[in-house]
């Protein structure tokens, strides 16, 4: 436990350093292209940004009863009730 510990302290030091030795203009390109991913993925995805929070399902629609997603309403016979 302490091994891993150690290695990824050790890990997230390399990775400091090498921020460091970068040159400004190495980060506005990477600054760049993570916007463009930004970007393209807002395009492909809009019900993952769409609503000012991260959101993983869709917005329910509002014409889809309860004979649509398979309940039945009380005093309702199943019979009335064709499946889907």
């Amino acid at each position: 436990m302490s091994l891993r510990l150690l290695y990824l302290i050790f890990v997230q030091l390399i990775g400091w350093l090498v921020l460091l030795a970068r040159s400004s203009a190495a980060k506005d390109v990477e600054v760049f292209v993570l916007r463009h991913e930004v970007a393209v993925l807002r395009r492909t995805s809009p019900l993952i940004f769409g609503c000012g929070h991260l959101s993983a399902t869709p917005p329910a629609t509002p014409s889809a009863g309860p004979a649509s997603a398979g309940m039945v309403a009380v005093g309702e016979s199943t019979a009335d009730v064709r499946a889907v």
